[in-house]
């Protein structure tokens, strides 16, 4: 099972101290006219950065329970605004900029573990300034061209995840 594969990935990846497992968050909302839009944030860190909403996983928690308290705490959405999740539908590694051991012991980079989730809420979030400086919901497109705005790799790992999104949307 697809599900069984992740948590033993994840919890390998925690005893080895390699890749940090990371949840990323492809939220979606089908407005009532027009094409479906999905959420970017801006880093307060690295404005020039757009992503999908993501957060490191802690020891304990599941890669959707990492997910959910990511986007309560970084966005102020509550986990009965998300519904049909498909977790870790795709996944990859991606190595760190500098050789470098991050402040929980990761060695190598991080593991990204992307889930696609149907947003029910209301647009307009409550931002932690600390973390997210910006969001946009935006179509498949647009999301494309500001993920392009942030590291190359990483960008190219995003719409690698968001085109498979897609994908699993079409079925």
């Amino acid at each position: 099972m697809h599900t069984q594969r992740i948590k033993r990935d994840v919890f390998n990846l925690h005893k080895s101290k390699d890749y940090r497992p990371t949840g990323v968050a492809i939220l979606y909302y089908d407005p009532p006219t027009g094409q479906r839009k999905y959420l970017v944030v801006q880093s307060a860190k690295a404005q020039h950065m757009w992503s999908f909403p993501q957060g490191g996983k802690e020891q304990k928690e599941s890669l959707e329970q990492c997910l959910l308290r990511e986007l309560d705490e970084e966005l102020g959405i509550h986990k009965n605004e998300i519904e049909d999740k498909i977790i870790g539908y795709y996944d990859e590694q991606l190595d760190a900029e500098l050789s470098r051991e991050d402040k929980r012991g990761f060695m190598q980079g991080k593991a990204y573990f992307f889930a696609l989730m149907r947003y029910k809420g209301n647009t307009q979030l409550q931002l932690q300034q600390e973390e997210i400086n910006n969001v946009k919901w935006l179509t498949y497109k647009q999301a494309v061209n500001y993920l392009k705005k942030g590291r190359k790799e990483k960008a190219e790992l995003l719409i690698r995840g968001l085109e498979e999104a897609k994908k699993k949307l079409k079925k």
